[in-house]
């Protein structure tokens, strides 16, 4: 199947009617620190071209090379549409969060992963529907989300270098005691991931819910030092960042294409509807 004729079947009615407004696009509200403008936003479309061109990804690169004002593409891969889809979720999905006491920031790092070459072989759909369950098994009334992607390095020839998805999620909080038990029993530590979950209060900002569909992505490099502690020396484990290599890229941008903006999304308990999104009862 062409990649643009799978793409079109993943354009659903909710999402091409809620781009369809180009003030997604431009530089109202909600903004926030983290978020690229659309100067920056067109300038990497330009970049993801050049570099899915020049590794023959050409039916992509043509994909987002038609991107324009009032024909959007709509792909995953492309940093505009993207962009355009953070901010309709974050200005839909606070309306819901209210009052942002009782939400708070959860980050999810499971076991799921695929080495480098095999990211198309991940189904987004059983991914989120896994967390679903284990969502509602932890007695969580509401969730909102997204899904975020990492390219994992390690120091040992052992540990091969993978794709790492992670939920981001704004988490209701009036039972935290309980479903924060049950998570975190799901969701056991490794010595890859020594902290699978994380959980922050939410402040209200918009960054948060933002962060759940960035558009930028990043290699993560653990390394290992020693400090010396209580007379003796300790193996210390941290993490560094840089630009994620040109294959690597092409691999992303693809899956991410395939896929559709509207996969990377989670809602729990929540359902999409005209313009936005509804809390089920």
């Amino acid at each position: 199947m062409a990649i643009g004729t799978h793409h079109r079947k993943l354009q659903t009615n909710w999402l091409k009617r809620m781009l369809s407004n180009e003030r997604w696009y431009g530089t109202g509200s909600p903004l926030w620190k983290s978020l690229t403008n659309p100067t920056e936003a067109k300038e990497e479309r330009r970049r993801r071209i050049r570099v899915l061109k020049k590794h023959g990804a050409t039916e992509l690169a043509s994909v987002l090379g038609n991107c324009k004002r009032r024909d959007r593409c709509l792909s995953g891969a492309c940093p505009e549409c993207g962009r355009a889809f953070q901010r309709a979720f974050t200005a839909n999905a606070a309306g819901i969060l209210v009052p942002h006491q009782l939400f708070d920031a959860v980050s999810i790092v499971g076991s799921t992963f695929r080495f480098a070459g095999n990211l198309q072989e991940l189904s987004a759909e059983a991914f989120t529907k896994r967390l679903s369950r284990r969502l509602k098994d932890a007695g969580v009334k509401l969730a909102v989300g997204g899904i975020d992607f990492s390219f994992n390095e390690y120091p040992t020839k052992s540990r091969r270098s993978r794709w790492v998805p992670q939920f981001w999620l704004l988490v209701d909080n009036t039972n935290r005691s309980r479903w924060e038990k049950r998570l975190r029993a799901a969701y056991q530590p490794t010595s890859l991931v020594p902290r699978p979950l994380k959980i922050i209060a939410w402040d209200g900002n918009a960054a948060a819910l933002g962060y759940a569909l960035k558009t930028n992505f990043a290699r993560r490099i653990t390394t290992q030092t020693q400090r010396f502690a209580r007379g003796q020396y300790r193996v210390c484990q941290n993490t560094r960042y840089d630009r994620l290599r040109a294959a690597e890229r092409v691999e992303l941008f693809t899956y991410l294409h395939e896929v559709g903006l509207e996969a990377r999304l989670v809602l729990f308990e929540v359902s999409k509807i005209e313009g936005g999104f509804d809390v089920l009862l």
